[in-house]
């Protein structure tokens, strides 16, 4: 998905939530993207938003399918800089021991989705509940492979959560 879907998506809740939303589309081509690559993306825009607002030191971060994965890997790279992060629709997941750092995550996957990363999304968040980790997890029922209204509504919970947190 590209960054405009994202803002689709999301810009209507950042509107009425009063947070900024960015929306990098990360450089790629048909065998996906490079972590790195995305990652720069990702701490271009956050400087190009710090010259223009002030700031809260800690970001929320959501994802769905690749873009689920990439958050992972950008909380494993930077653990200090999220302070929650919403993983919709992952197929793929990092063995949650390498994240050092502790924060509010929701795992979300409709039932019809692949069944192998439904099996796996499971087996995730039950490791990071068994490792500490504040976790919602969610199967959505009769949804395959996207966002649906469900996935917003815990994704905009988790974020308020996350936000009085920091508060």
């Amino acid at each position: 998905s590209s960054g405009l879907e994202c803002w689709n998506l999301w810009q209507s809740f950042a509107d009425k939530e009063g947070f900024i939303l960015l929306c990098p589309t990360i450089p790629g081509d048909a065998n996906g993207y490079s972590q790195d690559v995305g990652e720069n993306a990702v701490w271009s825009a956050i400087s190009a938003v710090s010259k223009e607002y002030r700031i809260k030191p800690k970001i929320f971060l959501s994802g769905f399918s690749a873009g689920a994965f990439f958050i992972q890997g950008f909380h494993y790279h930077y653990p200090q800089a999220a302070g929650g992060l919403s993983i919709l629709s992952s197929g793929i997941y990092l063995d949650p021991r390498m994240f050092s750092v502790y924060v509010p995550m929701l795992v979300v996957i409709g039932d019809r989705d692949n069944g192998t990363a439904v099996q796996t999304s499971k087996l995730f968040a039950g490791d990071l509940q068994t490792l500490g980790f504040d976790v919602k997890y969610e199967v959505i029922p009769g949804m395959g492979h996207t966002v649906n209204k469900n996935g917003i509504n815990l994704t905009i919970d988790l974020f308020r959560n996350t936000l009085q947190e920091y508060n």
